[in-house]
């Protein structure tokens, strides 16, 4: 993910990977949150689907907060104005089973 972010300009001059995380918000408008907040790292094999469930509320709330802190700190009531709007995932896993499409 990070050489990608920087290879292709997302990350700016200076963003090396992941120790630049609480960095990126101000210098690119990125940010990062963990699915499973306080389980950080890159093994989804190692969660259950029934954990994806478990966490699958919280993580959807905490987006929300996220977007709209975001959205209040530029100053936009419309959200069509450029505020953050969207949420990506570096994993196929975390994206089906938050999504509801894991088996």
């Amino acid at each position: 993910m990070w050489r990608i972010l920087i290879k292709t300009g997302i990350a700016p001059p200076g963003i090396t990977g992941a120790e630049d995380d609480d960095k990126l918000p101000a210098a690119a408008g990125v940010g990062f949150s963990d699915v499973g907040a306080g389980h950080p790292g890159t093994d989804s094999a190692a969660f259950s689907s029934q954990v994806f469930v478990q966490w699958r509320q919280e993580f959807y709330t905490r987006m929300r907060a996220h977007l709209a802190a975001a959205s209040a700190a530029m100053g936009c009531t419309c959200g069509l104005c450029g505020a953050p709007a969207l949420v990506a995932f570096t994993g196929k896993r975390q994206y089906m089973e938050l999504l509801n499409f894991g088996k």
